[in-house]
C-alpha cells in the first residue's frame, strides 16, 4: 500500500491558491498535435496512469487548513475526457480527491491543464512531454527508451523536484540560478 502524504506548496503556490476560487480559477494549459495519429482514449487513460510515480507531486490535490494551504497525494485519476470547445475550466478545491489537473483531447490534439499552485509553465511541459511520450510507446508509435530532454516515465522523481527552489533562488543574498547554456 502506497503511503500518502501531505505536501507543503512552494512560495508562488501560496498566492495562486490564495487567490483562486470556483469562478476564477489559475489554470495553465499546453497542447500538442499529433501529424497523423487520432487519440485514443484507452491507450491515453494508461499512459497517464504510467506517470504517477514519475510525477507524485502532480497526483495531488489542493487542501485548506487552518493556517496554510498543501498539496495532498492521491491514487485518483485525474479527469481525462474528449474537449468541450471550452478550454481553461478553473481546477479548484476538489471535493473528489482527484488530482487538480485535466488531460482533454479531441481527434489529434492533446491537451493537459492543471492548477497553476501544482506547476508552472516548465513543469506543465516536463510532464506533457513525458505524458506524449508515454503515450506513443503504448500506442506503438515509438521505441520505449530515454530520449534527451524528456524526464523517462520509469524513473522516480528526485529530492530536487520536490525542492522549493523560490527559496533557493529567491534570496538576493543567494547565488542565482544560471542556464547551462548561459556564459559564465
Amino acid at each position: 500500500m502506497r503511503e500518502y502524504k501531505w505536501l507543503p506548496i512552494d512560495t508562488p503556490s501560496i498566492m495562486f491558491s490564495a487567490i483562486s476560487s470556483a469562478t476564477w480559477g489559475r489554470t495553465i494549459r499546453m497542447a500538442v498535435v499529433f501529424k497523423e495519429h487520432t487519440i485514443q482514449e484507452g491507450i491515453l487513460r494508461q499512459a497517464v496512469a504510467d506517470l504517477q510515480n514519475r510525477f507524485p507531486v502532480y497526483f495531488s490535490y489542493l487542501k485548506r487548513g487552518f493556517f496554510w494551504n498543501y498539496l495532498q497525494q492521491t491514487d485518483a485519476m485525474p479527469e481525462i475526457r474528449p474537449e468541450d470547445g471550452k478550454a481553461l475550466h478553473p481546477i479548484v478545491l476538489h471535493k473528489d480527491e482527484k488530482p487538480d489537473f485535466r488531460i482533454v483531447y479531441s481527434g489529434r490534439r492533446l491537451a493537459f491543464e492543471c492548477a497553476h499552485y501544482i506547476t508552472d509553465g516548465h513543469g506543465l511541459q516536463a510532464f506533457l512531454l513525458a505524458l506524449v511520450q508515454r503515450y506513443m510507446i503504448l500506442a506503438g508509435l515509438t521505441e520505449d527508451a530515454e530520449q534527451d530532454g524528456i524526464l523517462y516515465w520509469k524513473d522516480s522523481a528526485d529530492a530536487g523536484e520536490w525542492e522549493d527552489s523560490f527559496l533557493k533562488y529567491g534570496d538576493n543574498e543567494q547565488e542565482k540560478a544560471k542556464s547551462v547554456n548561459q556564459d559564465v
